[in-house]
């Protein structure tokens, strides 16, 4: 009796040998090649099954085994399965390959976070606003990126940021582009700092200079601009009355801070110092009292003194002069000229 080996016959890519015992035979000698994409099924549900027939055996049996050719990526490249099969008695067929080229042409698909309205210190980047996600049909995790582009607002800490993602997958399919929008705003005030009360001289300086300067901070203006009023309330003298300073700050977007006061209390407690006039030698009917001089504006006065009338005497004064003589007769006469 002679022994049969079963005979295959391949679909697609499939090549088949029948070999009966003393004779050659073969099948599918142009073979068909299949090229699927990464995500189909390329078992031989979604490839193909070989199919084989025997001398005797109604069902031989058709197994194989894959050997994997890497491509530029990897979900591009080749599985090449070669086949065999058996009958009930053992004989096993000569094999033939089926050749499965796999590739990756499919975008992955990238969505954006929500866009948000936030403030001008809180963070802008993706750990806080947010970032993209991304699905592919091969790549379990494919690379999300981004783009930035400002779109300035009224003033340096109002503006949006127009964040363009895309994803990539591990082929180097590019997703189409999606946009998050994201509104940064200042709405926060700063916090102004007043210097502490003081008090002074009459005589001091009582301008910032002297008396000290605000401080301010604010969330996101590095050099917010200080200023100040003041209202002055009235002493018990002319050089005794205190400075209410009221300070405040405002960032460069307007934002205007609360008030502070600072009180600067002003008074007189230096006395004033006396010059006398040098000592004199007069004669005893001279007028020995003092002589006193008020000097309010500058200009030019001649007074004449006449104690009696054979005697007359000339004085000559930038500014005016009052003087007080005690009585004995005497008669003082004042001329502007």
């Amino acid at each position: 009796m002679e022994s049969h080996r079963p005979l295959r016959e391949c679909e697609h890519d499939v090549q088949a040998d029948n070999h009966h015992r003393g004779y050659n035979s073969s099948c599918c000698d142009v073979p068909v090649g299949i090229t699927i994409e990464c995500s189909d099924d390329f078992t031989p549900g979604g490839a193909g099954y070989a199919t084989s027939t025997d001398n005797c055996d109604p069902n031989p049996t058709e197994t194989f085994t894959d050997a994997t050719l890497p491509g530029n990526c990897p979900d591009n490249y080749k599985i090449e399965r070669t086949w065999k099969a058996t009958d009930r008695c053992g004989n096993v067929s000569t094999t033939c390959k089926q050749t499965i080229t796999i590739e990756d042409t499919t975008k992955p698909v990238v969505t954006c976070p929500a866009g948000i309205t936030i403030e001008c210190s809180d963070d802008f980047t993706p750990v806080g606003a947010g970032y993209a996600t991304s699905t592919d049909n091969c790549d379990p995790d494919p690379t999300e990126t981004f783009t930035d582009a400002t779109i300035p607002g009224n003033c340096a800490d109002n503006y949006k940021i127009e964040r363009t993602w895309k994803a990539t997958d591990r082929c180097g399919n590019v997703s189409t582009t999606c946009k998050q929008t994201i509104t940064i705003e200042d709405t926060t005030k700063p916090i102004v700092t007043c210097p502490a009360g003081i008090t002074i001289e009459c005589s001091d300086d009582f301008t910032p200079d002297g008396a000290g300067y605000a401080t301010s901070t604010d969330n996101c203006d590095p050099d917010p601009t200080e200023t100040f009023t003041d209202a002055t309330l009235p002493g018990n003298c002319p050089d005794n009355y205190m400075i209410e300073r009221t300070w405040k700050a405002t960032d460069r977007c307007g934002n205007v801070s609360t008030t502070c006061k600072q009180t600067i209390t002003i008074e007189d407690t230096t006395k004033p110092i006396v010059t006398c006039p040098a000592g004199i030698t007069i004669e005893c009917s001279d007028d020995f009292t003092p002589v006193e001089r008020v000097m309010p504006q500058a200009q030019t006065t001649v007074i004449r003194i006449q104690r009696r009338r054979s005697q007359m005497r000339h004085f000559q004064a930038t500014v005016p002069i009052t003087i007080r003589s005690s009585g004995h007769g005497r008669r003082l006469t004042v001329v502007e000229t």
